[in-house]
């Protein structure tokens, strides 16, 4: 059996400002962003493949987190305790031609309603 990871966000390297907008655009909403902020030392995604867990630390790295990537069961932080943010990969998200809101795929806006093809 392989070894999964996870990437543990520890706190802001950044201003909460530019990581929020960072993260939104990585696809991460508002309120997801706020519960990590708050909620911090939490468990951002797990059950990744190394190099997987390796491009998603660099990508909030990269947002001005602090972050760790470590195996699954290394963890010190209790399960309930996280916040399970799931940062979606780019191609899972359309953008609404009406409103231009950025969403994930999805057959209406969540914004303005308008009929996305799927």
């Amino acid at each position: 059996m392989s070894k999964s990871y996870r990437v543990i966000f520890w706190g802001l390297r950044e201003s909460k400002e530019t990581f929020s907008e960072k993260m939104s655009k990585l696809g991460v909403s508002a309120p997801m962003i706020e519960k990590i902020l708050t909620r911090a030392p939490v468990i951002l995604k797990g059950g990744m493949d190394l190099g997987t867990a390796r491009r998603y630390t660099e990508a909030v790295r990269k947002a001005g987190a602090r972050v760790s990537l470590e195996e699954d069961a290394a963890s010190e932080i209790p399960e309930s305790k996280g916040a399970h943010a799931v940062i979606e990969p780019l191609e899972h998200f359309t953008l609404c031609p009406q409103c231009g809101y950025k969403q994930l795929k999805s057959e209406t806006c969540e914004r303005c309603g308008f009929h996305l093809e799927p």
